[in-house]
Protein backbone atom coordinates (compact mmCIF):
# COMPACT_ATOMS: atom_id res chain seq x y z
CA UNK A 1 0.00 0.00 0.00
CA UNK A 2 0.98 3.58 -0.44
CA UNK A 3 0.50 6.34 2.09
CA UNK A 4 0.66 10.09 2.15
CA UNK A 5 -0.30 13.22 4.01
CA UNK A 6 -3.69 14.49 5.14
CA UNK A 7 -5.35 17.69 6.34
CA UNK A 8 -8.63 19.61 6.63
CA UNK A 9 -11.07 18.49 4.01
CA UNK A 10 -14.14 19.49 2.13
CA UNK A 11 -14.18 16.23 0.24
CA UNK A 12 -12.80 13.06 1.77
CA UNK A 13 -12.28 9.76 0.00
CA UNK A 14 -12.30 6.99 2.56
CA UNK A 15 -13.07 3.31 2.05
CA UNK A 16 -14.32 4.04 -1.47
CA UNK A 17 -16.82 6.64 -0.27
CA UNK A 18 -16.71 10.23 -1.49
CA UNK A 19 -18.47 12.46 1.00
CA UNK A 20 -19.42 16.14 1.04
CA UNK A 21 -18.92 18.15 4.24
CA UNK A 22 -20.35 21.62 4.88
CA UNK A 23 -17.58 23.76 6.37
CA UNK A 24 -19.74 26.19 8.36
CA UNK A 25 -20.58 28.60 5.54
CA UNK A 26 -22.60 28.41 2.38
CA UNK A 27 -20.79 27.27 -0.73
CA UNK A 28 -22.22 27.06 -4.17
CA UNK A 29 -23.20 23.43 -4.60
CA UNK A 30 -21.57 21.71 -7.53
CA UNK A 31 -23.74 20.40 -10.26
CA UNK A 32 -24.09 16.67 -9.70
CA UNK A 33 -22.43 15.79 -13.00
CA UNK A 34 -19.40 17.98 -12.26
CA UNK A 35 -19.14 16.59 -8.72
CA UNK A 36 -19.24 13.03 -10.08
CA UNK A 37 -16.63 13.86 -12.74
CA UNK A 38 -14.25 15.31 -10.14
CA UNK A 39 -14.85 12.31 -7.89
CA UNK A 40 -14.06 9.90 -10.72
CA UNK A 41 -10.93 11.84 -11.65
CA UNK A 42 -9.64 11.56 -8.10
CA UNK A 43 -10.58 7.87 -7.92
CA UNK A 44 -8.63 7.20 -11.13
CA UNK A 45 -5.42 8.29 -9.41
CA UNK A 46 -6.42 7.00 -5.95
CA UNK A 47 -6.69 3.40 -7.07
CA UNK A 48 -3.45 3.53 -9.10
CA UNK A 49 -1.35 5.04 -6.31
CA UNK A 50 1.58 7.37 -6.61
CA UNK A 51 4.58 5.05 -6.62
CA UNK A 52 3.97 1.42 -7.56
CA UNK A 53 0.31 1.22 -8.47
CA UNK A 54 -1.01 0.27 -5.03
CA UNK A 55 -4.15 2.05 -3.75
CA UNK A 56 -3.57 5.05 -1.51
CA UNK A 57 -4.10 4.96 2.24
CA UNK A 58 -4.24 7.86 4.71
CA UNK A 59 -4.72 10.63 2.15
CA UNK A 60 -7.39 13.32 2.27
CA UNK A 61 -8.53 15.25 -0.78
CA UNK A 62 -9.51 18.89 -0.32
CA UNK A 63 -11.56 20.52 -3.06
CA UNK A 64 -11.80 24.23 -2.45
CA UNK A 65 -13.38 25.55 -5.62
CA UNK A 66 -14.56 24.41 -9.01
CA UNK A 67 -15.28 27.32 -11.33
CA UNK A 68 -18.13 26.49 -13.68
CA UNK A 69 -17.96 28.64 -16.78
CA UNK A 70 -19.52 28.20 -20.17
CA UNK A 71 -20.58 24.68 -21.05
CA UNK A 72 -18.14 22.41 -19.15
CA UNK A 73 -17.88 18.75 -20.05
CA UNK A 74 -17.64 16.13 -17.34
CA UNK A 75 -14.62 14.61 -19.13
CA UNK A 76 -12.76 17.92 -18.88
CA UNK A 77 -13.36 18.09 -15.11
CA UNK A 78 -12.43 14.44 -14.64
CA UNK A 79 -9.16 14.91 -16.52
CA UNK A 80 -8.37 18.11 -14.64
CA UNK A 81 -9.05 16.47 -11.27
CA UNK A 82 -6.84 13.48 -12.16
CA UNK A 83 -3.96 15.68 -13.24
CA UNK A 84 -4.27 18.00 -10.22
CA UNK A 85 -4.41 15.09 -7.75
CA UNK A 86 -1.47 13.32 -9.42
CA UNK A 87 0.60 16.52 -9.28
CA UNK A 88 -0.32 17.08 -5.62
CA UNK A 89 0.69 13.51 -4.73
CA UNK A 90 4.12 13.93 -6.30
CA UNK A 91 4.66 17.19 -4.40
CA UNK A 92 3.63 15.49 -1.13
CA UNK A 93 6.55 13.03 -1.43
CA UNK A 94 4.52 9.81 -1.03
CA UNK A 95 5.90 6.83 0.86
CA UNK A 96 5.24 3.12 0.85
CA UNK A 97 3.54 1.64 3.88
CA UNK A 98 3.40 -1.91 5.13
CA UNK A 99 1.36 -3.91 7.63
CA UNK A 100 2.77 -3.88 11.16
CA UNK A 101 1.79 -6.95 13.14
CA UNK A 102 1.44 -7.67 16.84
CA UNK A 103 3.60 -10.73 17.51
CA UNK A 104 3.32 -12.91 20.60
CA UNK A 105 5.81 -15.73 21.14
CA UNK A 106 5.44 -18.35 23.89
CA UNK A 107 8.52 -20.33 24.82
CA UNK A 108 10.38 -21.89 27.72
CA UNK A 109 12.94 -19.71 29.51
CA UNK A 110 15.93 -21.36 27.81
CA UNK A 111 15.05 -20.00 24.36
CA UNK A 112 14.16 -16.42 25.26
CA UNK A 113 17.58 -14.95 24.44
CA UNK A 114 17.91 -16.52 21.00
CA UNK A 115 14.35 -15.47 20.08
CA UNK A 116 14.94 -11.88 21.22
CA UNK A 117 18.21 -11.76 19.31
CA UNK A 118 16.47 -12.93 16.12
CA UNK A 119 13.58 -10.48 16.54
CA UNK A 120 15.85 -7.49 17.17
CA UNK A 121 18.46 -8.37 14.56
CA UNK A 122 16.85 -10.18 11.65
CA UNK A 123 13.19 -9.20 11.92
CA UNK A 124 13.39 -5.45 12.70
CA UNK A 125 10.95 -5.98 15.55
CA UNK A 126 10.21 -3.58 18.39
CA UNK A 127 9.97 -5.72 21.52
CA UNK A 128 7.29 -4.26 23.78
CA UNK A 129 7.20 -6.74 26.67
CA UNK A 130 8.83 -9.90 27.97
CA UNK A 131 6.82 -11.57 30.71
CA UNK A 132 6.23 -14.83 32.54
CA UNK A 133 3.11 -16.97 32.57
CA UNK A 134 3.62 -20.11 34.66
CA UNK A 135 6.69 -21.84 33.22
CA UNK A 136 6.42 -20.04 29.89
CA UNK A 137 8.03 -16.80 28.74
CA UNK A 138 5.79 -14.50 26.70
CA UNK A 139 7.44 -12.10 24.25
CA UNK A 140 5.29 -9.34 22.74
CA UNK A 141 6.58 -7.28 19.84
CA UNK A 142 5.61 -5.24 16.80
CA UNK A 143 7.08 -6.45 13.54
CA UNK A 144 6.60 -5.73 9.82
CA UNK A 145 4.65 -8.53 8.16
CA UNK A 146 7.27 -8.86 5.42
CA UNK A 147 9.87 -9.80 8.05
CA UNK A 148 7.75 -12.74 9.22
CA UNK A 149 8.07 -14.79 6.03
CA UNK A 150 9.59 -18.11 7.06
CA UNK A 151 9.34 -17.32 10.77
CA UNK A 152 7.59 -20.56 11.71
CA UNK A 153 10.47 -22.60 10.31
CA UNK A 154 13.09 -20.30 11.85
CA UNK A 155 11.41 -20.41 15.26
CA UNK A 156 11.15 -24.19 15.14
CA UNK A 157 14.87 -24.42 14.27
CA UNK A 158 15.94 -21.94 16.98
CA UNK A 159 13.94 -23.63 19.74
CA UNK A 160 13.81 -27.27 18.71
CA UNK A 161 10.05 -26.94 18.36
CA UNK A 162 9.66 -25.59 21.91
CA UNK A 163 7.94 -22.32 21.00
CA UNK A 164 4.78 -21.07 19.29
CA UNK A 165 3.68 -17.69 18.02
CA UNK A 166 0.66 -15.72 16.87
CA UNK A 167 0.32 -12.66 14.64
CA UNK A 168 -2.40 -10.02 14.60
CA UNK A 169 -2.68 -6.93 12.38
CA UNK A 170 -2.04 -3.66 14.23
CA UNK A 171 -1.68 -0.81 11.71
CA UNK A 172 0.20 0.36 8.64
CA UNK A 173 3.61 1.93 9.11
CA UNK A 174 6.02 3.75 6.81
CA UNK A 175 8.91 1.67 5.56
CA UNK A 176 12.40 3.11 5.81
CA UNK A 177 13.85 5.08 2.92
CA UNK A 178 16.43 2.35 2.31
CA UNK A 179 13.78 -0.39 2.18
CA UNK A 180 11.54 1.78 -0.01
CA UNK A 181 14.38 2.15 -2.53
CA UNK A 182 14.95 -1.63 -2.47
CA UNK A 183 11.24 -2.37 -2.99
CA UNK A 184 10.96 0.16 -5.80
CA UNK A 185 13.99 -1.32 -7.58
CA UNK A 186 12.54 -4.82 -7.23
CA UNK A 187 9.18 -3.75 -8.68
CA UNK A 188 10.43 -1.41 -11.37
CA UNK A 189 13.54 -3.34 -12.37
Amino acid sequence: KEGGTHGTNTFSLNKDLFQYYEMGHQREKLARTIFKAVENGVRDVWTQGALLGFPLEGVTVCLEDVPIRGDPTPLAYRTCASEAFHTALQLAEPVLIEPIMKLEVETNGMNTGVILSDLNGNRHAVVRHVGVSGHERIIQAEVPLAEMIGYATALRSMTGGQASFSLEFMHYGHISTTRQETVMKAFLG
